[in-house]
């Protein structure tokens, strides 16, 4: 813009005076932050505290390994006197031979009139020393029933001696015998059996596993169930015989023969041969004698001879045919030292020295021990061996 003149005029420009001076400002020094609080350490455990820790610790795991080792202790202590285990240990010490176990672990069960010698340790000793009394295997507890609070049942499954036996034992607690003050022993009854014995008359000794049978014995003998050997003892009339008694499942029967011995057999045939011999005892029909007719003139003597008639004769003689002793029959008599004995005879009747006629009879007698009861027979015989034709 021009102003009067016409010259253009500077803008004015507004004048300030000049500041007034100041001093720089001054600035407050910057806060001092305090660091953060740093934790404490916890404070230090006594020796004192940390040992009761230690303990606490080791008490706890005590109770829970002791309740553990209670636990399976228990249930072995159940187990090891346990019914079941009382019959298998009672089956394993038979196997063994152990009667000393067997004894122990058992009630051996007695019927009337038995005899304490074949159930004592001297009997379960001889019993089990019969081998099949100890082939016990395949041993199998197949349940238990519980009869009481002191009595089980325990029905087992085994193999003895060849034998497949299904057994139910009766098994009591043994209250006399108590383990840890908890666990008492229990019993097992093992059943007695019978052995029948059909004797001979006149039997040797008898024994029963070796032991011989008390006076008053009768033909029923009981035992401990098993297996048992039957003795007669030999004498003049019989050999020794034994014989095994099967009474595992509860009875056998044994018969002893009354066969007499081979030297008796022997014995009587010698004794009956004298017998037939022995003309003093027969008085028409004597062997090997010969017989004449009377010598009186104008009579012919005759013999009514079975099967042929009137025989008219000079003289004649008895012999032998054959052997009276072939098939010879004994019988041991009950009348002490007696034996019964019969055959069959035959004799050749020849009359004049060449006529020959055959017949046939039987004979009977009894032979009888000496004094002493000891060979060789005496003999009492009767004849009849003209009976019929031959």
């Amino acid at each position: 813009m021009a102003a009067g003149d016409g010259q253009p005029v500077a803008p004015s420009e507004p004048v300030y005076p000049p500041p007034a001076y100041s001093p720089p400002p001054q600035y407050a020094p910057p806060p001092q932050y305090a660091p953060y609080p740093v934790a404490p350490p916890p404070p230090r455990q006594s020796h004192t505290g940390r040992l009761l820790l230690i303990i606490g610790i080791v008490l706890v795991l005590l109770l829970v390994l002791g309740s553990v080792v209670a636990v399976l202790a228990n249930a072995s202590l159940a187990s090891t006197y346990s019914a079941e285990r009382t019959v298998t240990d009672y089956l394993a010490a038979q196997k063994a031979g152990n009667t000393t176990v067997m004894q122990a672990n058992a009630n051996y069960l007695r019927g009337d009139g038995s005899f304490s010698e074949y159930f004592d340790s001297s009997g379960l000793s001889a019993m089990i020393a019969i081998p099949q009394n100890t082939d016990i295997k395949d041993v199998n507890v197949a349940s238990t029933t519980v009869v009481d609070s002191n009595t089980s049942t325990v029905n087992v499954t085994m193999t003895w001696g060849g034998h497949h036996v299904v057994r139910a034992y009766t098994v009591h607690k043994d209250l006399t015998r108590v383990h840890y003050n908890f666990y008492p022993s229990w019993r097992l009854d093992i059943p007695f059996a019978t052995i029948q014995l059909s004797l001979p008359n006149q039997p040797g000794t008898i024994s029963v596993d070796g032991q011989t049978l008390p006076q008053g014995a009768t033909k029923t003998i009981e035992v401990i169930q098993g297996f048992h050997s039957v003795t007669m003892d030999g004498t003049d009339l019989y050999d020794k015989f034994s014989a095994a008694a099967d009474a595992v499942e509860g009875s056998a029967t044994i018969a002893l023969p009354g066969t007499l011995s081979p030297p008796a057999i022997a014995a009587a045939k010698t004794a009956v041969k004298k017998g037939f011999a022995n003309c003093k005892s027969i008085k028409f029909a004597c062997l090997n004698k010969m017989y004449y007719a009377p010598n009186t003139p104008g009579f012919d003597y005759f013999l009514i001879v079975p099967g042929y008639g009137n025989v008219f004769y000079s003289n004649y003689e008895y012999t032998l045919t054959r052997d009276p002793t072939a098939n010879i029959h004994l019988a041991v008599k009950s009348e002490p030292g007696k034996v019964s004995a019969s055959g069959a005879c035959a004799y050749t009747m020849t009359v004049n020295g060449s006529k020959k006629y055959f017949l046939k009879g039987t004979w009977t007698g009894t032979l009888s021990l000496d004094s002493a009861g000891s060979l060789p027979f005496g003999y009492d015989l009767l004849l009849d061996c003209l009976k019929s034709k031959a």
